[in-house]
């Protein structure tokens, strides 16, 4: 409130009821251009998986730069 900022949220569940297909198209696009070598996600720190509780802390923390990995192999 200090600086007025505001918080808002997104019900995702009522948007999937009604377009159920929409995340397989958003991959079709995507999948291509990443493959290419067209898009740079920032990929941050990877974790395995016995470490997700030390993953979920950066991201509790905000010390996370990029995306979070768990490395489930």
């Amino acid at each position: 409130m200090r600086k007025n900022l505001d918080v808002s949220g997104i019900g995702w569940g009522a948007f999937w009821a009604e377009q159920p297909f929409f995340l397989q198209q958003q991959w079709a696009e995507l999948l291509p251009l990443l493959q290419a070598g067209k898009l740079a996600p920032v990929l941050g720190r990877r974790y395995p998986l016995d470490q997700a509780s030390q993953a979920l802390l950066e991201l509790d923390q905000r010390r996370a730069r990029g995306k979070v990995l768990l490395d489930v192999r």
